[in-house]
């Protein structure tokens, strides 16, 4: 396949193109009865020919399920669901859609299925100035890395406030996440529950044993 334009777009991103159901890939969905209607019309837009298109797309649907196609697995919202799983297996937190004539109408579906809507994951502890130096270091050193590895992980924010002058600290951590869905599958059906490991435990004078989770609704940098 030639994509002479890629060339202006490949500049700050990477170039993915994902086949259509029943068009690429190991399972095409021909209609020849279609293609013959078409060709024995000379006014495209007579209602001759419209009837004729119709009844050769119900001749066709009907032959491929008798072949044993399920038609309903062929639809735009599935293209759609195919093109967010291709993001997700390439590691792709955030996309920029391209789409030409019906690629348009895609683009669109896909919007309103994967809204993306980051939801922040927020948990708070307190320490004293020898911890919170301690947990800061285990934040970025250890927890950081393995929250790196899990998909949907979108980045996060260590907090610090001083509480008195005690030198009691509070410690906040705002970790981003893809959907509460990516959530739950490292945390369990439950979400609300803290994960907190017995080797940060030691570092803390107290932590809440819940979280906290919001939608990201606007964001400005700079």
């Amino acid at each position: 396949m030639k994509f002479t334009e890629a060339s202006r777009l490949a500049g700050q991103h990477d170039v993915v193109l994902v086949g259509y159901r029943g068009v690429d890939g190991s399972s095409v969905l021909n209609c020849p009865e279609v293609t013959s209607a078409l060709a024995n019309s000379a006014d495209l837009l007579s209602a001759a020919t419209i009837r004729a298109e119709a009844r050769a797309y119900t001749a066709c649907a009907k032959r491929l399920q008798r072949d044993g196609v399920d038609l309903a697995g062929y639809t735009d919202p599935e293209i759609a669901d195919d093109i967010d799983a291709a993001r997700v297996a390439l590691g792709h937190h955030r996309i920029d859609l391209l789409g030409e004539s019906a690629g348009t109408r895609l683009a669109e579906i896909y919007m309103w299925r994967y809204p993306g809507e980051q939801t922040v994951r927020t948990w708070s502890a307190t320490a004293d100035a020898r911890g919170a130096g301690n947990y800061g270091r285990y934040f970025t050193g250890t927890l950081l890395p393995g929250l790196r590895k899990l998909p949907g992980f979108q980045g996060a924010y260590l907090l610090r406030r001083d509480l008195d002058e005690n030198g009691t600290v509070e410690l906040t951590a705002h970790t981003f996440w893809e959907s509460p869905e990516v959530i739950r599958a490292f945390a369990g059906d439950d979400i609300t529950v803290a994960i907190v490991e017995p080797e940060a435990q030691a570092m803390l004078l107290d932590f809440d044993r819940t979280a906290t989770h919001r939608s990201v609704i606007a964001e400005a940098r700079g």
